[in-house]
């Protein structure tokens, strides 16, 4: 190899290595916190900031959270807050279906939340579903929550008809929107806006599942635990294993020199990085991903 040629891979390889460095929590802070200097310093075109409304805001806050949790005991938010319905808790659901195991129930819990929050895109002002077990109508994100769980369980995300409760690759390879249609219960009348792209955002779940395994089949919970071995979960740890592993799904994803960046867009006001100047990190739903499967 040529010494032009050998510096030549050996830049394209600190580029890779420097692109990695987008995907984590410490760049969004880094390069979103630029953002928070310049509405302070009121150079942005389309928003002001007004610290003279922050003791306001943080009245409103605390007034809206002692109202609702006198006693301060706030659970955590996530995906999981809405699978807890009027009529209890419906993660409580898994218990029938999955072995007594904490093993076998936290790669279940893993393998829902993958799915769950993937399937969680606006759900827009129409749609509703009618929950056949509990006949409650839900909407929206807690609409979304409960048929997702539902599907979950009817094994619409597993090949193996013997254990439904599982999201693997070759089922949501083969993953069509009719599926999701009849799981969502759609028609024309209770249209639900962006199945096609869930659909396949699910399909790309599978291809990188499949990829990952030499096996050829594997299971979100699988990418999770195998990535994460004996060590002590952080979760910036565990945020990056879910950017490494789940950026190429975002069909509309950054790509630069061949690295997928996922959420990440360009702005002037990051022009002055040293590296890669312009783009702004924000990974928001591998954020609530990660959030969620904590």
């Amino acid at each position: 190899m040529t010494s032009q040629r050998r510096a030549a891979v050996t830049s394209k390889a600190t580029d890779s290595e420097s692109l990695a460095a987008l995907l984590s929590a410490a760049a969004v802070r880094q390069r979103c916190r630029w953002f928070f200097e310049a509405a302070r310093a009121g150079t942005l075109k389309h928003f002001v900031y007004d610290d003279s409304m922050l003791d306001d805001c943080v009245q409103v806050v605390a007034q809206e959270t002692l109202t609702n949790y006198p006693d301060l005991v706030v659970p955590y938010h996530s995906r999981w807050r809405h699978f807890e319905t009027p009529t209890g808790d419906l993660s409580n659901v898994l218990l029938k279906y999955v072995g007594a195991s904490d093993q076998d129930r936290c790669r279940a819990e893993l393998d829902l939340v993958f799915v769950s929050v993937l399937l969680d895109a606006g759900a827009g002002g129409r749609w509703q579903y009618r929950d056949d077990d509990t006949g409650m109508v839900y909407r929206r994100s807690e609409g979304l929550a409960v048929a997702s769980i539902r599907m979950f369980v009817a094994g619409l995300f597993s090949s193996d008809p013997a254990s439904p409760c599982q999201v693997d690759s070759d089922a949501l390879i083969a993953l069509d929107g009719d599926g999701l249609e009849r799981g969502f219960k759609t028609d024309d009348d209770n249209s639900l806006p962006g199945l096609a792209e869930r659909t396949l955002l699910l399909n790309r779940l599978g291809g990188v599942l499949a990829e990952s395994s030499a096996t050829g089949l594997c299971r979100p919970s699988d990418l999770i635990l195998d990535n994460l071995g004996e060590r002590v979960v952080t979760a910036e740890h565990l945020l990056a294993v879910v950017l490494d592993h789940l950026n190429p799904i975002w069909p509309h994803g950054r790509i630069e020199d061949g690295v997928a960046l996922g959420d990440v867009g360009y702005h002037p006001l990051a022009s002055s990085a040293e590296e890669f100047p312009g783009l702004v990190p924000f990974h928001k739903l591998s954020q609530w991903l990660t959030y969620s499967l904590i």
